[in-house]
């Protein structure tokens, strides 16, 4: 079973390979999880105007065929005819067939073991969330799948100590700046964008 539900995953890992391999801006990578053996496989397309800025596209790649007494049920790729994964390899094709360059970096990725409780997506989303620099303002991490969250995690802000080269004085001054700085981190948290060193995705794709 679980020979299988590797194979599964270098099948795709390969046949995204296939479909890119005379593009130099595209790799294509396993996602090894610490818990299962089935790894999940992200391919990334390098933006070529802001390649800091990453737009991720996913689905699951897993299927219950094999549990629960349906060995010999027929479902490539997920219960629901692979619509996930194989949505997002056609996706894959039309973009590298019409030679597609994306200003942002693209990330298509494809979940191992969704069927079982999402949990593919989510270790992907603790892990970026151990990866990524923290900022001067909170940042969410989330995964969706039709309108519903299923994993999230918040980067909490940088702290600064505003007040620092202060020492006694009247209080009222002290909140004036802390003030100040709740109005700031405010307006960052909705206008401000997170840039996520290449290096970032690197190591989440490189086995602990």
């Amino acid at each position: 079973m679980y020979k299988r539900q590797v194979q599964a995953s270098q099948w795709i890992r390969d046949y995204w390979r296939e479909l890119a391999k005379k593009r130099s801006d595209v790799t294509v990578e396993l996602f090894n999880h610490s818990q299962w053996k089935q790894p999940s496989v992200i391919m990334t397309i390098r933006g070529s105007k802001l390649p800091q800025e990453v737009v991720v596209l996913g689905g699951h790649l897993d299927s219950i065929a094999g549990f629960w007494g349906r060995a010999n049920a027929r479902a490539p790729g997920a219960d629901d005819n692979a619509s996930g994964i194989a949505t997002i390899s056609e996706v894959i094709r039309l973009l590298v067939d019409g030679n597609y360059v994306p200003e942002r970096t693209i990330k298509f990725m494809g979940y191992a073991a969704e069927e079982v409780g999402l949990r593919g997506s989510k270790e992907i989303v603790e892990k970026l969330y151990k990866l990524i620099p923290q900022q001067m303002f909170a940042a969410k991490i989330q995964t969706k799948a039709l309108g519903r969250i299923i994993a999230s995690r918040t980067i909490p802000a940088l702290k600064k100590n505003v007040t620092q080269h202060m020492y006694g004085g009247d209080r009222t001054r002290k909140m004036k700046l802390w003030e100040k700085q709740k109005e700031g981190k405010k307006r960052m948290k909705a206008e401000g964008t997170v840039d996520i060193p290449h290096d970032v995705f690197l190591k989440m794709v490189q086995s602990e």
